[in-house]
């Protein structure tokens, strides 16, 4: 798997101040409702057309729903607070993969991918706990779409 390291193109863009995160307790899926051919661009513009706006983009990793093509946008050795998941975010590590998969089936690309970003961040953080976001403490989403998600709890066993 290649990750395209985007940090310094979303940080041009951002209006973040860096705030490290102080442990990861969880890995957390999300997907974007949005078409599956987004890319991390499109994200981050959604995100800071927000009302109120995000600092940046959200996610920690973007996944691109079509081609399985995986961004690293904000960092995470240390990982900066993303804005991904209420009152979670200063524990945990955010992940999205474009499309809308309450509606449709992942892409196989997608899922590969995502499984082997997923074992990448276990193994750098073996106590972390891998959910979709609706598994989430203070969670009212049915995000990452009950597709991704049946996707994850198979990938978890």
């Amino acid at each position: 798997m290649i990750i395209l390291n985007v940090i310094d193109l979303v940080a041009s863009k951002s209006r973040r101040r860096v705030i490290r995160v102080k442990a990861v307790d969880f890995i957390v899926v999300h997907h974007s409702v949005t078409p599956p051919d987004y890319g991390w661009e499109d994200i981050l513009r959604i995100h800071l057309a927000h009302k109120p706006p995000y600092q940046s983009i959200g996610y920690h990793f973007v996944i691109r729903g079509t081609s399985g093509q995986v961004y690293k946008c904000l960092p995470i050795s240390p990982a900066v607070i993303g804005a991904h998941a209420y009152m979670q975010n200063a524990v945990s590590i955010g992940i999205c993969v474009t499309g809308n998969y309450e509606e449709n089936e992942p892409r196989e690309v997608a899922l590969t991918a995502l499984k082997e970003l997923l074992a990448e961040l276990h193994s750098a953080y073996p106590k972390a706990k891998i959910l979709g976001h609706r598994e989430m403490l203070h969670s009212k989403t049915a995000c990452p779409g009950k597709h991704l998600q049946a996707a994850l709890v198979a990938m978890r066993s």
